[in-house]
């Protein structure tokens, strides 16, 4: 009895398929691997998180300083966040993106997504609002 979606006698087994289409697979699925690693290596996605908040940070009119305050980190640690050479905790993901203005998924969203940005009135009261709850001040 032939199972269905199979051919007649079963499934494919890879002793049908010719040597050069074996190679080229096996070629096109190690040079898939090795860019997949590339992309989701720690570094890379150190370097895009960084280049993701500087972006969003920017695109709020807001400078480092004032972002610092909003996420109650200092200038220097901003400064490494968006250069990649250090990352935010998982713990103030939702720190920094309160402070910017988006849902957390957003600062994940390095291409074709724009982000799910709160009107862009809000983005400087919140940021405004984020920095006097952290010094404690009303």
């Amino acid at each position: 009895m032939a199972l269905p979606g199979w051919p007649k006698g079963g499934p494919i087994g890879v002793s049908q398929f010719s040597p050069a289409i074996l190679l080229t697979a096996s070629r096109s699925l190690a040079s898939l691997t090795r860019n997949l690693k590339a992309w989701y290596s720690k570094p890379m996605l150190q370097k895009r998180l960084g280049q993701r908040i500087a972006d969003l940070r920017k695109t709020g009119r807001l400078t480092q300083a004032q972002f610092a305050r909003a996420v109650g980190c200092s200038v220097e640690f901003i400064s490494l966040v968006e250069r990649g050479v250090n990352a935010p905790s998982v713990a103030r993901l939702e720190d920094y993106a309160k402070a910017l203005a988006v849902e957390v998924v957003d600062l994940f969203t390095f291409a074709g997504r724009k982000p799910t940005q709160i009107k862009r009135r809000h983005v400087h009261t919140r940021a405004r609002a984020a920095a006097r709850a952290a010094s404690g001040s009303h």
